[in-house]
């Protein structure tokens, strides 16, 4: 997965992150390198509480911003309450791309 920096003032081009979900807390998580739990930064988290809806494509200020029409086709993004916090991500296709979007419809439908 490639996340897109949120505060860029810039163009930036998404890194590279692992994700992953923490199902005590219901929060997913993501960061360079290997999953390290003890190592997240609070910043790079996001409750499942807090998702009011999964996004498809070019949807988001960010990707607006940052992304590539081109590759519009695997972007989705896990949109916060009040639009306050969003994370963008470019999947290396669209079959996978598609594959995480309906599992993060289940996974909220289920809440």
């Amino acid at each position: 997965m490639k996340k897109f920096a949120s505060s860029s003032r810039f163009k930036a081009r998404p890194s590279t992150r692992v994700l992953w979900l923490d199902t005590r807390s219901q929060t997913i998580y993501w960061q360079k390198g290997k999953k390290n739990p003890s190592k997240v930064k609070s910043d790079a988290s996001l409750r499942l509480s807090d998702i009011v809806k999964v996004t498809e494509g070019i949807s988001t200020p960010t990707l607006k911003k940052s992304g590539s029409e081109d590759k519009g086709d695997h972007y989705l993004s896990l949109v916060g309450k009040g639009n306050t916090r969003t994370l963008d991500m470019e999947m290396p296709s669209q079959f996978e791309r598609n594959d995480l979007v309906k599992g993060f419809r289940l996974l909220l439908a289920g809440r």
